[in-house]
C-alpha cells in the first residue's frame, strides 16, 4: 500500500510495507520515473515527517456526535436515514 503526500512541485510516495521513499519532481517529470531523493534528502525527509503526523492524525479522529432529535428527523426527511 502507497502513501503520497505533495508540497508545490514534488510528491514523495512511501510504500508502507517496505518502507522504501520516492521522491518525484512533477515539473520535470510528471510521470514519476525519477527518484530524485537523493538531491533533495531534507525535503524528502520533512515530506516524510509530515506524512507520519498526517497519518497520526487520520488515527485520532473523534467518534462521531449524537444527533439531536431534531436532527434526526431533518435527516430522515431528506432520504439520508
Amino acid at each position: 500500500m502507497l502513501r503520497a503526500v505533495r508540497s508545490g512541485r514534488y510528491k514523495l510516495l512511501v510504500d508502507r510495507r517496505s518502507g522504501a521513499r520516492r521522491l518525484f519532481d512533477l515539473d520535470r517529470d510528471p510521470g514519476e520515473r525519477v527518484d530524485v531523493q537523493a538531491d533533495h534528502p531534507e525535503l524528502a525527509r520533512r515530506l516524510h515527517a509530515a506524512l507520519e503526523e498526517l497519518a497520526r492524525g487520520a488515527r485520532e479522529v473523534a467518534p462521531p456526535a449524537e444527533l439531536t432529535p431534531e436532527e434526526r428527523e431533518r435527516l430522515q426527511a431528506l432520504g439520508y436515514l
